[in-house]
């Protein structure tokens, strides 16, 4: 099992660039998830359980190639591409009809929830003694 930064060693060790170089110019290895596995094979990158240790190996090829040694493959998946979520072309508009204050709107959600428990409460069959309402809207 190899730790990140021994990964990067072994990477970057004078006798490691020749066999690495060979895998990233190899056509047969065109997406990055391939060579990166066939990296991991090579230079036998295995956990404790015997998996590849793919992202410490996907992290030292980055480095690698961030500081010019090899030239990866371009990434296929739009993430990695460096996509940006999604905006809208124009503001979000303030919403029209809001009251002044928050309690002036705050009695027209009250008399919604509560019509919506007696209902529910109602079609579920329950009998409920005469409530007097009027407790609820009052300040």
């Amino acid at each position: 099992m190899f730790r990140r930064n021994q990964v990067l060693r072994t990477l970057s060790a004078p006798e490691s660039r020749d066999r690495l170089e060979a895998v990233v110019a190899d056509p047969r290895f065109a997406a990055r998830g391939a060579m990166v596995r066939e990296v991991c094979k090579i230079f036998k990158f295995v956990n404790a359980r015997g998996r590849l240790q793919i992202s410490t190996c996907v992290t030292a090829l980055t480095n690698l190639a961030d500081r010019g040694w090899i030239d990866l493959p371009a990434p296929t998946n739009k993430y990695a591409a460096g996509a940006s979520p999604h905006l809208l072309p124009t503001a979000v508009p303030m919403p029209d009809n809001l009251p002044d204050a928050v309690r002036d709107g705050q009695d027209m959600a009250i008399h919604l929830v509560i019509a919506w428990c007696l209902m529910v409460l109602t079609l579920l069959g329950w009998t409920m003694p005469d409530l007097d309402l009027e407790v609820f809207f009052t300040e």
